[in-house]
């Protein structure tokens, strides 16, 4: 009997030096090789060997064997995967299934701030209590999101709210805009515009800068024009970076916002 306990912690150590291994490969970019460690362990059913595996696919653009490490590891239970599997269907614009596996995640912070963004959608109220769980351990990009949300007349938890949120609507204005300007996982310019517009009107200098930078790289009617009104104004507040975006506007803009002349005046 000693001897097969034996046996057991050794295998189970040896996998344990393989995962760690694989991990550390997988860090410096070492996607091959850290897929050919992987590969062992993940068919023998350990579940942090498939939530691996499964990004180490999805890093290399296999998208179906991310799918089905990811789900594999997080019907076992592993709430890591499960997380995981919830941004990949969100990314995938498959709504439900990503509800459906953050709530399976959801004693994880991370996956408690997903749910808050999901409910963002259709039940702001709902969104706010999963935005104030981990806004309250320290979740700062959680705290941000409550804090940009109104508030609703009935509901209960409008005195906590406010009590956390006070004197923080500007940086919570300004950390959101920033958060869904980044591609990964969220992105969207439109959203970051709408968080961003708050601390833009208090006056905000970085904040109106970003302002103009995502206007100009929507493109839309009229964008280019009034990233450059933004630029100037954040310019004027001493902003470097601003007064280097409206040089560069003035420099090879649309002929109805290209002035050199006034682009070398700044530099």
């Amino acid at each position: 009997m000693l001897r097969w306990i034996y046996i057991l912690m050794f295998s189970m150590n040896l996998m344990a030096t393989e995962y760690c291994d694989s991990y550390t490969l997988y860090e410096k970019g070492d996607l091959i090789e850290s897929k050919r460690l992987l590969d062992s362990l993940a068919f023998k059913g350990d579940t942090k060997a498939q939530n691996l595996l499964a990004l180490v696919n999805f890093y290399s653009s296999k998208m179906s064997a991310t799918q089905k490490w990811f789900q594999r590891a997080a019907t076992k239970g592993d709430l890591k995967a499960a997380y995981n599997l919830g941004i990949y269907n969100y990314m995938n614009a498959n709504i439900k299934q990503s509800e459906k596996w953050m709530h399976k995640a959801e004693v994880l912070n991370e996956a408690k701030f997903a749910l808050g963004v999901l409910f963002t959608r259709n039940n702001p109220q709902k969104a706010k209590a999963y935005f104030y769980l981990p806004a309250v351990e320290g979740n700062l990009f959680a705290k941000a999101h409550l804090c940009v949300m109104p508030n609703f007349s009935k509901d209960s938890n409008n005195a906590k709210y406010q009590k956390l949120c006070q004197g923080f609507q500007e940086q919570a204005s300004l950390i959101t805009g920033k958060f869904y300007d980044t591609p990964k996982q969220y992105g969207s310019i439109n959203k970051a515009l709408y968080y961003l517009k708050y601390a833009v009107d208090q006056g905000n200098a970085e904040a109106m800068n970003l302002y103009g930078s995502l206007l100009y790289k929507r493109r839309g009617q009229s964008d280019e024009a009034n990233a450059l009104l933004y630029f100037l104004k954040a310019a004027d507040k001493g902003n470097v970076e601003a007064k280097v975006n409206a040089a560069w506007i003035y420099y090879v803009g649309q002929k109805w916002t290209r002035k050199p002349a006034l682009g070398y005046k700044m530099l």
